[in-house]
Formats: C-alpha cells, sequence, structure tokens
C-alpha cells in the first residue's frame, strides 16, 4: 500500500486549460458533484490536476504533482 500524501497546489485556469487542450482520449474526466461539475485529468492512471467548484459556487483548480 502506498502512504504518500497528495499535495494539492493552487494554479491557475490558464494553467489547468493549456494541459486540459492537450490530452488524449480518455485522459479527462467530468463529473458531477454536490456544487457543481468538477474536472480531473489523469495521465499513466495518476490524477494530476484538477479542478472543482466549492460552495459558494467558485471554480478552483488544483495541481496533484
Amino acid at each position: 500500500m502506498n502512504n504518500q500524501k497528495v499535495m494539492l497546489n493552487p494554479i491557475t485556469e490558464q494553467q489547468f486549460d493549456r494541459v486540459a487542450m492537450a490530452t488524449e482520449r480518455g485522459q479527462l474526466k467530468q463529473k458531477n458533484d454536490e456544487f457543481g461539475v468538477s474536472f480531473s485529468i489523469w495521465f499513466n492512471g495518476h490524477i494530476v490536476m484538477s479542478s472543482n467548484v466549492d460552495v459558494n459556487g467558485q471554480r478552483h483548480y488544483w495541481s496533484h504533482l
């Protein structure tokens, strides 16, 4: 079992979009969450970036690297 802690670092919308536009089929995933649609970017089976909406309707962008 891997016990590494994932560090979430805030990134800009532009940084997220730049990577999202370069993804291949199946690497950009979408999910309906409690407060809106969340997105995640996956490479080699690992999440590398995500975007979610908080309770106030604000979208946040994160790097998981």
